[in-house]
């Protein structure tokens, strides 16, 4: 998993309780080892705040690893001690979509986190475009993540749904 800003602690969350569960840990379990309470290693997998010594604490109890390194982006625009700014164009991963999934990191986001999001906004035609990048089956293996439980039924309808404008596209222009 690539942590790219301080705006996605709900993404490390439900990254760190999936691990968890890989692991064949319950919250209580990872409290007791990591020396905090249950509610606290809860609310960190509910993206809400934690502190640098507690998210270490748990990866390292999971396994987890992190690099940091620094962000370079070259498209984005430099600042000049003058004041003066040269504009230049900046492209979003996420540009095909109709909701900003990649703000406010304009093309800075990896594959992995941008299908995550797109998948959890629920939008067909976002989740369609997804299909169309990535490809059906990529995406579906995507969605076998448990940390999508919440939302399977409408995710498993949504996938049918363009699996059959797909068939039904391959029929219209003759394709088998």
């Amino acid at each position: 998993m690539n942590i790219i800003s301080e705006n996605d602690p709900l993404e490390i969350g439900r990254f760190l309780r999936e691990q968890r569960k890989l692991r064949g840990l319950n919250q209580q379990d990872l409290a007791r080892r990591t020396g905090v309470r249950r509610q606290t290693i809860a609310d960190l997998e509910n993206g809400k705040n934690a502190g640098c010594h507690l998210l270490y604490a748990v990866m390292k109890e999971l396994g987890v690893r992190f690099t940091l390194e620094p962000d370079a982006a070259p498209e984005r625009e430099a600042k000049r001690p003058d004041s003066r700014r040269k504009s230049a164009p900046v492209r979003g991963v996420a540009h095909d979509f109709d909701f900003p999934y990649d703000w406010p990191n304009t093309g800075n986001m990896p594959d992995e986190i941008l299908i995550s999001k797109v998948v959890r906004g629920q939008r067909f035609t976002d989740i369609a475009r997804l299909c169309r990048k990535y490809g059906i089956d990529e995406i579906e293996k995507h969605l076998e993540s448990r940390s999508y439980d919440d939302i399977r039924t409408k995710l498993n309808n949504v996938m049918s749904n363009i699996r059959l404008a797909l068939e039904d596209r391959r029929a219209l222009c003759g394709r088998t």
